[in-house]
């Protein structure tokens, strides 16, 4: 709105008629009818109403005309930019600076703007759904909450030059478990009339590289095994997952999914998919909490982590038994390589993004819908046709598993890259860290670039030294004015660097009302963040 802000200074008359928007709420309401009734807000927020949409949101001249005479604007936007990691090319999603004329970025702003109320609207139903299915979990079923976290990067307290650049990458798999507890396990029984839900973190461990559909089943192979091990024999799996087209959301996936759930002893596997974007935050901080202690360790001299085997030797030795009640143990597992089957290869499925919840069958179909539907009784007791939210969740429809015969290695085009937290932080991301002072929950630091590896060993303006070697994001952190009311204020002078490992959540400009220096959250997202700090 800076620009806007100029325009009507330089024309007061334009003021009354033109408003200035303090946050991306307030702009999307103004697009919307206010209406409390939902069936007809979700109308709304998929822009098939005749009333509302984007034309609401109303231009001044200056922000809609195509006059190359116009001063150019400095903005930034989001786009996925190839880089080079060594031999590799991978896709990241980056904060991207432009400098166009004020048409170009109201534009692409009201591009946006057409579909971003319907995945925000997405985003908090999915995880209401999540929310919902805990609270009211069937006895014989079981939870999966999965994401990969950062691969934790092996290095030596006293490395040689050489050392520093041929370090080992060790891949890490994150799966939360929900399920009934069992007396003989955990202590307690859980019943009807006394449910009790056991979380515990699940851990895959490999120095294979290659995140695809191949290392997912394994994963769901391992956690079938374990509970297995444990006796527990659920009938139904629900998985929560990102959106990632090479491990979990393309052909090849729902393909693999739809011919081997039965290998893993379920009835039914029902995979669940998280809003584009808003999977990241308690998986990364398990995650980071294991790369955390690993590298303390290291760095102490406690112990030598230069491969996969040696890091789950170590999590497996010291991090089984959590500190905090929220989980009960974390599981480990170790494998080289992961087998993989390339030959088996599967057609093409229609608008295969828009898909957040598909349930297997028993004949190599899958019964897919737009969302998932977990807050109405009926769908929680697997009467599906019944479903009272039909509406938001959209009608379910049968999709035929048809394998390809072809002989050739298929490439799965990565629409979505799989990013974990630490991908998506650049210059100005607003991030949550775990804080080092027990008087405060956690630290909101304003970043100055990406997390980068230091050349030497360096002191940040708090004092807090670190080694060379070490996985850090520098920025500024925020001064707390107000516990109450969640108000911040930044400490711009003073340069704060913190372990990469230590994000634990990245405030979006959604979430957050912003004035010169200074933000506020809401009780939501502030509980949002404790929700991910919640990893010990």
């Amino acid at each position: 709105m800076d620009f806007r802000r100029k325009v009507l200074k330089n024309n007061p008359a334009l003021q009354g008629e033109f408003e200035i928007y303090e946050n991306i709420n307030e702009l999307v309401n103004e697009t919307v009818c206010k209406t409390s009734e939902n069936v007809d807000k979700l109308k709304c927020l998929q822009r098939n109403c005749d009333i509302c949409g984007v034309h609401n949101f109303k231009l001044p001249e200056e922000e809609k005309t195509d006059n190359l005479n116009m001063s150019n604007v400095q903005w930034e936007r989001y786009e996925y930019v190839n880089l080079k990691r060594g031999s590799k090319s991978i896709r990241k999603l980056m904060l991207v600076k432009k400098s166009t004329k004020p048409f170009e970025m109201f534009s692409y702003f009201i591009q946006i703007l057409r579909t971003f109320p319907y995945h925000q609207f997405s985003t908090s139903w999915q995880s209401d759904q999540l929310r919902s299915l805990l609270d009211n979990l069937p006895h014989n079923h079981c939870v999966t909450v999965n994401d990969y976290s950062e691969s934790y990067r092996c290095f030596d307290k006293t490395e040689i030059q050489t050392g520093y650049f041929q370090k080992i990458e060790v891949s890490l798999h994150v799966t939360f478990l929900y399920r009934h507890a069992i007396l003989e396990v955990d202590g307690i029984e859980s019943s009807v009339d006394n449910p009790v839900i056991i979380k515990e973190e699940f851990f895959v461990i490999s120095e294979d590289d290659k995140r695809d559909q191949y290392f997912t089943h394994y994963v769901k192979k391992s956690v079938s095994e374990y509970l297995h091990e444990i006796s527990y024999t659920p009938k139904v799996m629900h998985e929560f997952n990102d959106g990632c087209a090479t491990q979990y959301k393309s052909l090849h996936c729902f393909g693999h999914l739809a011919t081997t759930f039965s290998d893993l002893g379920y009835d039914s596997i029902i995979r669940n998919f998280f809003e584009t974007a808003h999977a990241k935050g308690a998986q990364d901080a398990a995650g980071g909490y294991i790369k955390r202690e690993a590298d303390f360790s290291v760095i102490r001299g406690r112990s030598s982590i230069q491969n996969g085997k040696d890091l789950f030797n170590f999590c497996n030795n010291n991090l089984q038994k959590p500190k905090s009640t929220g989980c009960k143990r974390r599981i480990f597992r170790y494998v080289e390589t992961i087998p993989r089957n390339t030959t088996q290869h599967f057609k093409s499925i229609a608008d295969i993004r828009k898909i957040h919840c598909v349930r297997t069958t028993n004949n190599s179909e899958l019964m897919v819908s737009d969302l998932s539907c977990y807050t109405c009784d009926q769908c929680v007791s697997a009467n599906y046709e019944l479903c009272r939210n039909f509406r938001f969740r959209g009608n379910s429809r049968p999709v035929k598993i048809v394998r390809e015969h072809s002989t050739e290695n298929h490439t799965v085009e990565n629409n979505n890259s799989g990013d974990t937290l630490l991908d998506l932080i650049s210059k100005g991301t607003i991030i949550a860290v775990v804080a080092e002072d027990d008087d405060s929950d956690f630290d909101l630091m304003k970043t100055l670039g990406e997390p980068e590896i230091l050349p030497t060993a360096v002191t940040d303006g708090w004092g807090i030294s670190f080694p060379r070697g070490a996985n850090v994001v520098k920025g500024y952190y925020y001064d707390i004015v107000s516990k109450r009311n969640f108000s911040y204020k930044l400490v711009p002078k003073r340069l704060a660097i913190n372990y990469s490992v230590s994000a634990r959540y990245i405030l979006t400009e959604s979430e957050i009302t912003k004035s010169e220096n200074s933000i506020k959250l809401n009780e939501e997202i502030h509980m949002n963040v404790l929700a991910a700090l919640d990893y010990i």
